[in-house]
Order: C-alpha cells, then sequence, then structure tokens
C-alpha cells in the first residue's frame, strides 16, 4: 500500500480544518444570536419592572416620607414580573439546547413562588416567595455562568446569579420588612439584572453581526 492512501495529502488536511473551522464559527454565530436575542428581551423587561416599581403610588401614611404600598400590590406586580421571565425563560431554553436544563430550571422555580405570591396575604409571604425564587434562580444562573465561563462576556451571567443571591440574602435577613421594601429591593435586583443583560445581548448582538466573536465559544 503506498504512502500516498495512508496519509491524507497537505492540501486535504487543510481543506478539512477549514470545513471543521468554518462549522465551529457558524455554530458560535447561532449561538450568540440565539444568547443575544433572549438576554435584551430579558433585560429589557427587567428595566421595565424596575421603572414600574420606582413610579408606583404610594399611599402616604403620617408625612410625605413615610409611605407604604398594599401587599397585594407588591405581591401581584412581582408576580406579574417572575411570570412572564418564566415564559422567556421557556422560549430561551427552545432555542438555545446547550443551556436547556439551567433555564428550564429557573422557568420551574418560579412556580413555587408564584403560589405564594398569588394568595399572599401578608408581607411574610411575599418575602418567602422572592427568597425562595432569587435563591434558586441564582443558583441555577451560577450553573450557566459555570457551563460558559470559557466564552467572552460571561461575567454578565455572574453578575445576575450574585444579585439574585444577594437579594435571596436580604429577604433572609429582613424578618421585619414591609411590601414597599420587599418590591423595592426586587425592583432594584430587577433593573441591575436587566441593564447587564440588555447591554450583554446588544454586545453580543453587533459581535455577531460584525464578526467579532471570540474564537473559544461553545
Amino acid at each position: 500500500m503506498s504512502p500516498e492512501s495512508d496519509a491524507s495529502s497537505p492540501e486535504e488536511t487543510r481543506g478539512s480544518q477549514k470545513v471543521r473551522a468554518s462549522a465551529a464559527k457558524e455554530n458560535e454565530f447561532t449561538h450568540y444570536g440565539r444568547v443575544a436575542t433572549w438576554m435584551i428581551a430579558r433585560g429589557l423587561w427587567s428595566v421595565i419592572f424596575g421603572i414600574v416599581v420606582v413610579f408606583w403610588p404610594r399611599v402616604q401614611i403620617d408625612s410625605p416620607f413615610n409611605t407604604a404600598v398594599g401587599v397585594r400590590t407588591a405581591a401581584l406586580l412581582i408576580l406579574a414580573y417572575i411570570v412572564v421571565q418564566a415564559l422567556m425563560l421557556l422560549g430561551q431554553a427552545a432555542k438555545t439546547p446547550a443551556l436547556r436544563t439551567q433555564l428550564l430550571g429557573q422557568a420551574v422555580v418560579v412556580l413555587p413562588a408564584a403560589g405564594f405570591l398569588l394568595f399572599a396575604s401578608e408581607a411574610g409571604a411575599v418575602r418567602a416567595a422572592i427568597m425562595v425564587w432569587a435563591l434558586l434562580h441564582g443558583l441555577l444562573e451560577a450553573w450557566i455562568y459555570l457551563r460558559v465561563k470559557h466564552q467572552r462576556m460571561s461575567t454578565d451571567f455572574a453578575i445576575a446569579a450574585a444579585v439574585h443571591l444577594l437579594l435571596a440574602i436580604a429577604m433572609i435577613a429582613g424578618s421585619n420588612m414591609k411590601a414597599l421594601s420587599e418590591m423595592g429591593l426586587t425592583g432594584a435586583a430587577a433593573t441591575i439584572i436587566g441593564v447587564v443583560y440588555a447591554v450583554g445581548g446588544f454586545t453580543r448582538n453587533n459581535r455577531k453581526n460584525t464578526g467579532a466573536i471570540s474564537e473559544d465559544g461553545e
């Protein structure tokens, strides 16, 4: 048997490498596009929720500096926020196979929190719902970060995980917290995460469109 039949020629080897490199880059373009779209959507929704929280009418108690919101109001606003997030997570999971388990998990953990919020009549129930949701969501977000930490801009997920976990810790520590504080802290956390996600999504989308994507993509 001739040596030529046992080994590929340099031209064939280079051609095969180009095909593999092209396929890898195409997969990364697809990955960036899918992630970017949903990051932008989820980020903008989080910012909108944060703005709503800031401008939601308060009830004045003794003075303009002493205001409150009803427990049901806070519960339903937070419920709307996490339910819409869950629906977007389901859409993202359908388009992002590599992170499907984590994203579906984040959608599912909304269910126990939604149960608390739907029937909440005391600030303690709202606080428990936020704590459970933020803790589980944050842990799953940390898992996502571990899966994609080799990529550029993966710190977006680390920041989001940290903010969710800090929100959970705040709820655990705030045993006497009122509905206004619970809603305010959730809105603040959502705004931070929303800005990080929206900026990260637009940046990824720009990298995808210009071809400026890292070589170590998923």
